[in-house]
C-alpha cells in the first residue's frame, strides 16, 4: 500500500483567499479538531498496514495540539508564487513533506502586503480521494471561523518552511478551561474511524463492523477498463493516443530519480460561458460530466487529425475515469455535510471510495467551426451518457471492485505495485493502446466551498482573481484531466508527466478543449 504511493499519487488542493488577518493563533486549534473528527489524518503505515496511536488524539488537549501542529506549516511574508512552490516541492522532487509516518500536511501561506492567503492541503491518496479532500477543506474553514474555536485561549508555535521537519510545536495556554473543546475519549475516536473500504461491498465480508485497528485497503476498481481492453471489440480496434510525445532520447534526458516530472496546467471559462455550457447540457438532456467526456475525446481526435504525421491514429478514443462509489454504498451513517457541533460520534467521511470506468467514442474529428458541430457533438455526448449510465447501473459494479481489491492485495503485501503487474500482463494480450487520457470530474465545488467564511475574529473570502488547483502527484507516463466549477466558473486542468509530453502539446490540448466549450456556449 505504501509502495504504490511513495512519490506518486499524493493529493493536493490549493485554495486562494483574501484576508487581512489570517488568524494564525486559531489555525492549530481548527487543525487539531479536524484530526479528532478524521483520525486517518494521524495514521502511520507499518508493514503495509495502517496504525493509529489513540493517545495522541484523546489523552489531553496539549498532547493533541503538539501532535497535530507538527503537520501544520505556516509561512508569513510569503511573496512568491505558491503554484511554483507546489510544482517544485509537492509535485516533484523527493517526497519530503509526506511519508509513511506523515500522511497529511496543511500549508498556509500569507502575504501581508497583498492580503493574499493560500491554503494548501497535501494528503496521501491512500487515505483520501478528491471528494473527501474538498469536504475536508470546507470543514477546516468552518472550524477556523467557528465560535467554538474562537473561545479557545491557546497559542501554538508552529513550523514554517525552514523548520517544518525539526521544530517541535510549543503550546501556550491562557485558560485551561477553554481547552474542553478538544476533550474527547478513545471511544469517540474509535467511533469516528473510517470504515474499511471492503465493508461497503456486498456480499462480502459478512460483517460491516469496522476493526478496532484501522486497515483500509487502497484500491482502484479498474476491472471495467481491463474488461474493455480485453474485449473482442478492443482487440479488433486500435485506439487514439494523446498527441505530442517527446522523442525517446529527450525522455531519457528528462527522466527524474523520483518517477514522474509532474506539471499541471489549466484553462478557465468565464461565469457567463460556464452558465451557457450548463444550459446547453440541460438542453441536450445529458449531465455535464457526459458533456465534458465528449469534449475531451473530441479535443484528442481533432489534434490527432491535425498532427496526422506525428500521431498513431486509431479507430476509437478511450477515456478512463475514476468515480465516487459513495452513492452506491450504504455503510454506517457518514457525515456528508460537515458540522461544527462537537461531541457527536459520526463516522469520518474521509476515505477512498472510488471505482474506475471507461468509455469509448469515435476517433473522427469534430471541429468547432463546422456548421454541423453542435449536432455531432450532441450525438457523442448522448453516447457518453448511455455508456456511463450502463456502467453505473451494472449489478456487478461493486462486486468487481471488491474482487479487484482482493486480487491486488498480494502484490502490495510483497511491496510490488499491483497496477503495473496488471498492465504488464495486458500488454501481451491486446492490440493498440490503452486509454488516451483519464478524466476526473470533481464537479461543483460551489456546492461545498463557500465564497466567504466569517466569524467573530474576521472573515476569509475566496480570491476570484486567482484559480484553485486540485490534483495528484502523477505516475510516470500519466495524463489526468480534472474539471471543476468554483465561483461559478468551469476550470479544465491537466496533470501530466513532462518526461513524456511537452508543455506545448498540453497547452494546445487545453486550448482546443476550451475552444470546443466556447463554441457550445455561443
Amino acid at each position: 500500500m505504501s509502495t504504490v504511493h511513495h512519490g506518486r499519487t499524493d493529493i493536493f488542493y490549493r485554495l486562494p483567499f483574501k484576508c487581512s488577518t489570517p488568524g494564525i493563533h486559531k489555525l492549530p486549534i481548527a487543525w487539531a479538531k479536524l484530526h479528532q473528527r478524521h483520525p486517518s489524518l494521524s495514521f502511520n503505515i507499518v508493514d503495509n498496514q495502517f496504525t493509529l496511536d489513540l493517545d495522541r488524539l484523546s489523552s489531553d488537549p496539549l498532547s493533541l495540539l503538539t501532535h497535530s501542529s507538527s503537520s501544520l506549516v505556516y509561512h508569513t511574508d510569503y511573496n512568491h508564487d505558491v503554484v511554483t512552490w507546489m510544482r517544485d516541492h509537492l509535485w516533484n522532487g523527493d517526497r519530503k513533506y509526506l511519508s509513511d509516518t506523515q500522511l497529511a500536511r496543511l500549508f498556509v501561506f500569507h502575504n501581508p502586503q497583498s492580503n493574499e492567503v493560500d491554503i494548501v492541503l497535501a494528503i496521501a491518496h491512500c487515505i483520501s480521494d478528491g471528494t473527501s479532500v474538498v469536504a475536508l477543506m470546507n470543514e477546516f474553514l468552518e472550524l477556523l471561523t467557528s465560535d467554538e474555536v474562537a473561545r479557545v485561549s491557546a497559542c501554538v508555535d508552529v513550523p514554517d518552511l525552514s523548520n517544518y521537519d525539526s521544530l517541535k510545536p510549543q503550546v501556550h495556554v491562557e485558560n485551561n478551561d477553554s481547552l474542553s473543546f478538544l476533550d474527547v475519549d478513545k471511544q469517540d475516536i474509535l467511533a469516528a474511524l473510517t470504515l474499511a473500504a471492503e465493508c461497503g461491498y456486498p456480499p462480502l465480508p459478512a460483517t460491516a463492523t469496522p476493526p478496532s485497528v484501522p486497515r483500509l485497503r487502497w484500491y482502484w476498481a479498474i476491472r471495467r477498463v481491463v474488461s474493455q481492453l480485453k474485449s473482442e471489440a478492443s482487440k479488433r480496434l486500435s485506439t487514439l493516443q494523446f498527441v505530442g510525445e517527446n522523442e525517446p532520447q529527450k525522455q531519457n534526458e528528462l527522466e527524474p530519480s523520483w518517477g514522474a516530472l509532474t506539471d499541471w496546467k489549466q484553462e478557465t471559462l468565464s461565469a457567463e460561458q460556464t452558465n451557457a455550457v450548463m444550459t446547453y447540457s440541460k438542453a441536450c438532456g445529458v449531465k455535464i460530466g457526459s458533456l465534458l467526456f465528449a469534449a475531451s475525446t473530441i479535443a484528442i481526435s481533432n489534434l490527432n487529425h491535425k498532427h496526422a504525421d506525428k500521431s498513431f491514429g486509431g479507430d476509437t478514443c478511450i477515456v478512463g475515469f475514476p468515480f465516487s462509489l459513495r452513492p452506491y454504498l450504504s455503510p454506517r451513517r457518514e457525515r456528508s455535510t460537515p458540522s461544527v457541533v462537537f461531541g457527536t460520534a459520526d463516522v469520518s467521511p474521509m476515505s477512498v471510495q472510488l471505482g474506475f470506468g471507461g468509455i469509448q467514442l469515435p476517433s473522427t474529428p469534430c471541429y468547432a467551426d463546422s456548421p454541423t458541430f453542435k449536432k455531432r457533438f450532441t450525438y457523442r455526448a448522448e453516447s457518453a451518457r448511455r455508456q456511463i449510465d450502463k456502467l453505473l447501473s451494472s449489478p456487478t459494479l461493486l462486486q468487481d471492485g471488491y474482487l479487484m481489491a482482493l486480487s491486488l492485495a498480494p502484490f502490495f503485501s510483497k511491496g510490488v505495485d499491483g497496477f503495473i503487474a496488471i498492465k504488464e500482463d495486458l500488454q501481451e494480450k491486446r492490440r493498440g493502446n490503452s486509454t488516451a487520457i483519464d478524466a476526473s470530474m470533481i464537479g461543483a465545488m460551489d456546492k461545498v466551498i463557500k465564497r466567504e467564511y466569517s466569524g467573530v475574529d474576521g472573515a476569509v473570502s475566496l480570491d476570484s482573481a486567482r484559480t484553485a488547483y486540485i490534483g495528484v502527484r502523477c505516475r510516470a507516463h500519466e495524463l489526468l484531466l480534472e474539471t471543476f466549477t468554483l465561483n461559478g466558473q468551469l476550470t479544465i486542468t491537466l496533470g501530466h508527466d513532462k518526461v513524456k509530453w511537452s508543455d506545448e502539446c498540453v497547452i494546445e490540448y487545453l486550448q482546443e478543449f476550451k475552444r470546443i466549450l466556447e463554441a457550445l456556449a455561443m
